[in-house]
């Protein structure tokens, strides 16, 4: 493995940005003194006028470049991440939608096969949006393929719970508490997805393992009135239960810029991430895509820079990569650089219990770094693990 030296660059910290240079060696993090030494076998990038940020980690990613997780394929899988990494992402929560239960076990059987291969991002385990949603709010997902989380349903997952380190189950449906707590006790973030549940439930639903909101404002509705009386839901809950942590699709159709400004300076502690929630046409300039599998009922079209259902009823997915994130959050909001980055990388890791090796520069940490020209919205270097991904001068 090559050793690099960043020189000149803007670095930011997690608490600020700093002019510091960085080593790297054997796929780690040098800061202070010592990465001011260069030795004549490393390649030496200058970043002057360039920030470095962490790379960008995305826990809720479905497909790009063509091709989505569920067409089940080794080229699907490495199509994804190398068009994602390109884009700066370089820590990966593959997703599935809803879909049978042989197609969702195939998912899963392939990624073990390809968490074992060296590839331009690292995976993160298995998130699983689907198929324990309500039917009430499918959204763009295939209403046919839901299943309730009783028992019997769940039981074919239980051999994966090594990879499945996220599940989406909506909390209102049958059997959903006792699913929480066997995902939660295997190790899973049990998120409330695709759902109607009123604030009570939400409240319960913390006993029983859930602890995150999948892209709040989507599919989770606010207070309604119901019986002549205003009931708060999922949203609510979310910012007012300080240990609920959420994420938000950052593409900028999705969730307004305000949005993201208030969650970011509501929550605290690193409960927010800003994920694309892309879709296969993420990374391309087709005018026509699917969501999930190729087939004609999966069909949505891309236009004004997302995708929707052909009926225009609905978005279906986002066509971001994480790069378009970053940058809408950073230009369009007036939250300093420091806290994007924390939205993008560090509270992801947090989520994930893995902000000791990923999610921030630090000493120590794994190499995975953005070189970015701001002023441009262009990025200049990938560096995944210590490897440089993507270079543009």
């Amino acid at each position: 493995m090559n050793n690099l030296n960043i020189i000149n660059g803007n670095v930011v910290l997690e608490n600020s940005v700093e002019k510091i240079n960085i080593k790297i060696i054997n796929g780690k993090i040098i800061l202070g003194d010592n990465a001011n030494e260069i030795s004549e076998e490393a390649e030496v990038i200058d970043a002057k006028g360039l920030y470095v940020l962490p790379g960008f980690i995305d826990i809720h990613i479905h497909g790009g470049g063509g091709s989505d997780f569920m067409d089940l394929t080794e080229y699907a899988f490495k199509n994804i991440i190398s068009t994602h990494a390109y884009h700066g992402t370089t820590a990966i929560m593959p997703t599935t939608l809803s879909a049978s239960p042989e197609s969702i076990e195939s998912f899963l059987k392939l990624y073990k096969i390809m968490k074992n291969k060296v590839l331009d991002a690292d995976l993160l385990g298995v998130h699983l949006e689907g198929p324990f949603l309500s039917p009430d709010q499918t959204g763009a997902q295939n209403k046919s393929m839901l299943l309730l989380p009783t028992e019997d349903n769940i039981r074919f997952l239980e051999k994966y719970t090594d990879i499945i380190k996220r599940i989406d189950i909506a909390p209102e449906l049958e059997g959903a508490m006792s699913a929480g707590k066997f995902f939660s006790d295997n190790g899973a973030v049990v998120s409330i997805g695709h759902s109607d549940a009123l604030f009570d439930v939400v409240e319960k639903s913390l006993k029983y393992g859930f602890s995150h909101v999948t892209h709040l404002h989507c599919a989770s509705p606010w207070a309604r009135k119901i019986d002549e009386r205003l009931r708060a839901g999922i949203p609510e809950a979310a910012y007012l239960f300080d240990d609920m942590s959420f994420e938000l699709i950052g593409d900028g159709y999705h969730i307004a810029p305000q949005t993201i400004e208030m969650a970011a300076r509501f929550k605290q502690n690193c409960k927010v991430s800003l994920v694309t929630d892309a879709m296969r046409a993420a990374g391309t300039e087709v005018s026509e895509s699917y969501l999930g599998t190729v087939a004609p009922e999966n069909r949505v079209i891309i236009e004004g820079g997302v995708a929707k259902l052909p009926d225009r009823s609905c978005f279906a997915g986002s066509i971001a990569t994480m790069d378009d994130v970053f940058f809408n959050a950073l230009k369009n909001t007036k939250l300093p650089i420091t806290k994007v980055c924390e939205l993008t990388s560090t509270a992801a890791a947090v989520l994930l219990g893995i902000d000791k090796v990923k999610g921030s520069i630090a000493y120590g940490k794994d190499a995975d770094i953005v070189i970015a020209d701001i002023e441009k919205n262009k990025l200049r270097y990938v560096i995944s693990n210590g490897r440089i991904i993507r270079k543009t001068l």
